[in-house]
């Protein structure tokens, strides 16, 4: 089966489970958990992902879940990452009784994750990729309840303050190659719909995802309302950055939202824009990493030089921890 028909049919299945996603974002809106404390929220995308016949690993990070499809093929191995839990804001309007919130867009991550999962499988496209994809729900990415989590290293349940930390301690991430993301933030006008930068930070030779996100994206939005730059700070968006450092890694910003991540006046503007279309734009870039004997994905895994091993990344972050 051809690209293109690939992508139509894929596009077409997220339209056609569009009501589900949005109401699994707003049901996760409604039940916000902290870090290490994403009980509700693990189970109910393992729940969701058993529907779609995948295999659930949960508990991969004392919370947290994660399911891969293709898993008896031998290609390459791409991870879809969300962040899951929330933050602390009382002052927020749609905060809970306790003054949690998902104030900062942790929700749609969510929701872009399982909508992906939704347009590869429902579409069947799956079976036309020669590659791995695998969905991380990833705990523990806000900076916020420190104290509990310090207990929690203090008990030795957990060794590591953040989630993607953890999971990397705990081997979560050892079978993959590639990782993606797409984060919310408020782009700073009403006519740019996604920020893409072709490089991080730490990074600085990773280039190869970029251009092919970016003519996916140029699907849905024209030339205006994409912007292009060297390199963005994601310094505060843990999971992507951690693993930046070890693996090819690639996170758009998404706008269809309004007001500073983390603070009580960030709130969703755009459904379609924040999460649906971003779900749309990752599902078909993934289509052409894995198409064709992922000769896209294989290129990348050839050209790429980690900064840091996990071993390496890992010690280094205890280090920091310490001194």
């Amino acid at each position: 089966m051809s690209k293109k028909i690939l992508k139509e049919l894929i596009c077409n299945s997220i339209d056609d489970h569009r009501k589900e996603i949005l109401r699994i974002v707003r049901e996760i809106q409604n039940h916000p958990e902290l870090g290490y404390k994403e009980e509700y929220l693990s189970k109910k995308i393992g729940k969701i992902f058993e529907k779609m016949d995948l295999e659930v690993e949960d508990h991969i990070a004392l919370t947290g879940c994660k399911a891969t499809i293709n898993e008896d093929l031998r290609g390459p191995n791409l991870a879809v990452i969300a962040a899951m839990d929330a933050g602390v804001d009382p002052s927020h309007p749609e905060a809970n009784e306790d003054g949690i919130v998902h104030n900062a867009g942790n929700n749609h991550q969510v929701g872009i994750m399982i909508a992906v999962a939704f347009g590869l499988i429902k579409s069947h496209a799956v079976q036309n990729l020669d590659g791995k994809v695998t969905f991380i729900a990833v705990p523990a990415q806000e900076g916020v309840d420190l104290d509990f989590r310090n207990k929690l290293i203090e008990e030795g349940k957990i060794h590591h303050v953040y989630g993607i930390n953890e999971l990397l301690a705990r081997e979560g991430l050892d079978e993959i190659d590639l990782a993606m993301s797409i984060q919310n933030m408020d782009l700073g006008d009403t006519q740019t719909k996604m920020i893409l930068s072709p490089k991080y930070p730490s990074v600085p030779d990773c280039e190869g995802i970029g251009p092919i996100l970016l003519e996916n994206a140029k699907l849905f939005y024209n030339e205006a309302q994409l912007k292009l730059t060297e390199e963005v700070e994601q310094k505060d968006f843990i999971n992507m950055h951690a693993l930046s450092q070890i693996m090819p890694t690639f996170q758009p910003l998404a706008g269809g939202v309004r007001g500073e991540r983390g603070s009580n006046d960030f709130i969703l503007e755009d459904k379609d824009t924040a999460y649906l279309i971003p779900a749309k734009i990752l599902a078909l870039t993934i289509v052409d990493l894995l198409y064709d004997n992922a000769k896209k994905t294989r290129k990348i895994l050839k050209d790429y030089n980690p900064s840091k091993t996990i071993e390496e990344y890992l010690r280094d972050e205890q280090s920091k921890r310490n001194g």
